[in-house]
């Protein structure tokens, strides 16, 4: 795939995900999350997300981890690609 369409869907998810870290999570545990990077393979099968958190970093992984399904669920439904 192309490097500058590689980058352009990296920036969508990274919006997305952060729209939905910031407006749809309510888990207390998750404070100021932000999102330094996002990785896309080449065959668009696998996104890895690099987030830092303040507060409680541990607490918030743990309930980023329990939140990911719903948070692909989102990301699913919104990608128009």
């Amino acid at each position: 795939m192309n490097q500058i369409t590689l980058r352009k869907k990296e920036t969508q998810i990274q919006q997305l995900i952060a729209s939905i870290l910031s407006y749809d999570l309510t888990n207390v545990n998750v404070v100021d999350p932000v999102i330094m990077d996002v990785k896309l393979s080449s065959d668009l099968g696998v996104v890895k997300v690099y987030v830092t958190l303040g507060g409680n970093e541990q607490k918030g992984i743990i309930a980023l981890n329990n939140s990911a399904s719903y948070v692909r669920k989102v990301l699913a439904k919104s990608l128009d690609w």
